[in-house]
């Protein structure tokens, strides 16, 4: 009986972890919460030729500036992303092992019990 009590606690808590990481990721992609920040990028300058015309950078000033959130935002919620899908996975495999403990194992032998036919 102990092996059932153990296993309904496995199924709870994975599940309880996959619930997790899926509200999770949807609080990131609704932008109710941040994601973790892995990456901190600085600005990224960038170059825009223009095509035909010779310009001196001296004269555009050599492109423009993206913002620190146009390139590590995503990359970012990407990250959160995989992160939860891993962590999702473990609580997929631990609700598995807790399911695999609670349910009772049925074993059906077929008998081989010799025939009279066969025996003569």
């Amino acid at each position: 009986m102990s092996e059932k009590i153990v296993g309904y606690i496995l199924l709870f808590a994975g599940i309880l972890i996959i619930l997790f990481s899926g509200f999770s990721v949807y609080g990131v992609f609704s932008k109710n919460i941040k994601p973790v920040q892995f990456f901190t990028i600085g600005d990224v300058p960038i170059e825009i030729p223009i095509a035909g015309q010779n310009i001196d950078k001296e004269i555009n000033g050599g492109g423009i500036d993206l913002p620190t959130e146009v390139i590590q935002d995503p990359l970012n919620s990407f990250a959160h992303l995989a992160l939860m899908m891993f962590i999702g996975g473990v609580g997929f495999k631990i609700a598995s092992l807790g399911t695999m403990l609670v349910r009772p194992v049925v074993v059906k032998l077929k008998s081989k019990e010799p025939s009279d036919k066969s025996s003569k």
